[in-house]
C-alpha cells in the first residue's frame, strides 16, 4: 500500500510539473514520466512559443503513444507546416484512422480545402459531420467556401440525418440562403419530429414572406401528417382548406393557423370553453386595422365560400366590423359582397369570393374599416366555427 501511494503521488506530483508553463518544470515533469504523450505535446507547444517548429516534442509523443490520434493530427499539421505534403496527409489519415471521433475528420477536411483537393474534401466533410456534435456552423462555411453550390453541398456533405438536417437548415436560414434550405427541408420534413416543429414553423414562415406557397404548405402539411402540429393537412382543390376554424387550440400565429396582430385598442383572447376567440375594442383603435387573418392556400379562378358564426356585444350594425379576402402575394383586395357583423346572439353568416387568376394563396382576414357617420366602435365581438369549401 506504501508504494501504491508513494507512486499516486509521483504521478499526480508529475502531472503537475508537465502542465506547467515553465520550461523546466515540465521538463522535470518529462523525466518522471517520459511514456506520457499529452506531456510531450504540451512540450511541443511550449517549443512553438518559443519559434521553434515543436518537432521534438511532436516525435516524442508520436512514440509513446502511437495509438493517440491527436498526436498523429499534431504530427501531420506540423509536416504540412513544413510543406511536406505526402507526409501530412499519411499522417492525418494515421490519425483518422485511429479514433472515430470528430476531430480527425474535421482536420482532414481542412487540410484537402486548403489542398484545393475537392475530391478528397467531400467525403471527409461529410464523414466529419456524421459524427459531429455541437455547434456545426464552422464546417458548413467551409463547404460553402469550397463550392458556393447547394446541391453539390447537399449531395456530397450532407448526411441524411436529422440533428445534422436540422443544424444546417437553421444555418440556411441565418444566412438568408433561402433557395438552398428548399432541398434541406424537403429531407428535413419526411422526417420531422417535435424537435423539428418551431423550426420547419420558421422555414414556412420564411417561404410564406418570400411567396413561396408550395415550399410553406409542404413543410406545414409535413408538421400535420407526422401529427406534430394536430391539425389536418391543407388541400386547396379538395379540402380541408383552412385551418383551425372550430379553435381547437389557441392560434400559433405561425405557418397556416390563424394570426393576431397586435393592434393598440383591441384585446385578442382565446377561449377553451367553449372554443371561440373573443375580440374586445376599446374605442381607441385605428381606424382601419387587422383583427385576425389566416392564409389560405387557393386554386387559381375557382369559386369558395367562407362560413362562420359569430356574436357581438355593444357594437352597432353597419359599423366596420367585417371579412376581406385579399390576394395573399400583393394584398389586393378580392371583391368579396359586403357584410358588417352585429348581432346579440350567435349568427351564421358567410360570403362567397372567386380567386383571381394567378393568386395561389389568399388571406381571409378579419378587420375593423369604420364606416362615415359613425364613431370607433367600443364593444366585443366573438368568433367560432369558421370553415372554407370549394364552390362547383
Amino acid at each position: 500500500m506504501g508504494w501504491a501511494t508513494y507512486g499516486a503521488i509521483r504521478l499526480a506530483w508529475a502531472d503537475r510539473l508537465a502542465h506547467s508553463d515553465s520550461e523546466a518544470q515540465v521538463r522535470e515533469g518529462l523525466r518522471m514520466a517520459p511514456d506520457n504523450a499529452g506531456y510531450w505535446l504540451h512540450w511541443a507547444d511550449l517549443e512553438q512559443a518559443r519559434g521553434e517548429t515543436g518537432g521534438l516534442g511532436i516525435e516524442r509523443a508520436s512514440e509513446a503513444d502511437p495509438y493517440e490520434a491527436e498526436v498523429w493530427i499534431r504530427a501531420g499539421l506540423q509536416a504540412e507546416t513544413d510543406g511536406n505534403f505526402v507526409q501530412a496527409e499519411q499522417r492525418l489519415l494515421r490519425g483518422a484512422k485511429q479514433s472515430l471521433q470528430y476531430e480527425p475528420r474535421w482536420t482532414l477536411a481542412n487540410y484537402y480545402y486548403r489542398r484545393n483537393d475537392p475530391e478528397h474534401f467531400w467525403p471527409w466533410a461529410k464523414s466529419a459531420l456524421e459524427w459531429s456534435y455541437g455547434d456545426r456552423g464552422l464546417l458548413f462555411d467551409l463547404c460553402w467556401k469550397m463550392k458556393p453550390d447547394a446541391d453539390v453541398i447537399l449531395e456530397r456533405a450532407i448526411p441524411d440525418r436529422a440533428n445534422v438536417l436540422r443544424d444546417y437548415l437553421a444555418y440556411l436560414l441565418r444566412e438568408n440562403r433561402s433557395d438552398a434550405a428548399l432541398g434541406v427541408a424537403g429531407k428535413l420534413e419526411g422526417q420531422a419530429s417535435n424537435q423539428d416543429r418551431d423550426l420547419l414553423l420558421n422555414y414556412a414562415d420564411r417561404m410564406l414572406d418570400q411567396r413561396r406557397w408550395q415550399a410553406a404548405l409542404s413543410a406545414w402539411n409535413a408538421l400535420c401528417l407526422r401529427k406534430v402540429v394536430h391539425y389536418s393537412p391543407l388541400d386547396a382543390s379538395r379540402g380541408p382548406i383552412l385551418t383551425n376554424g372550430a379553435f381547437t387550440g389557441p392560434p400559433l400565429n405561425s405557418g397556416f393557423d390563424w394570426r393576431l396582430p397586435e393592434v393598440k385598442g383591441v384585446a385578442a383572447v382565446y377561449n377553451d370553453a367553449p372554443p371561440s376567440l373573443r375580440f374586445d375594442f376599446s374605442g381607441n383603435q385605428p381606424e382601419n386595422c387587422t383583427v385576425v387573418y389566416q392564409l389560405v392556400p387557393a386554386v387559381s379562378g375557382k369559386r369558395y365560400a367562407l362560413r362562420f358564426e359569430y356574436r357581438t356585444e355593444g357594437i352597432e350594425p353597419e359599423t366596420g366590423l367585417q371579412w376581406m379576402v385579399r390576394d395573399g402575394a400583393t394584398g389586393a383586395e378580392i371583391l368579396t359582397p359586403p357584410l358588417n357583423l352585429s348581432s346579440d346572439s350567435w349568427t351564421q353568416g358567410g360570403l362567397a369570393f372567386a380567386v383571381p387568376q394567378g393568386v395561389q394563396a389568399t388571406a381571409v382576414t378579419l378587420i375593423y374599416r369604420r364606416q362615415p357617420g359613425t364613431v370607433r366602435i367600443e364593444g366585443t365581438a366573438w368568433l367560432r366555427n369558421v370553415g372554407m369549401e370549394l364552390l362547383p
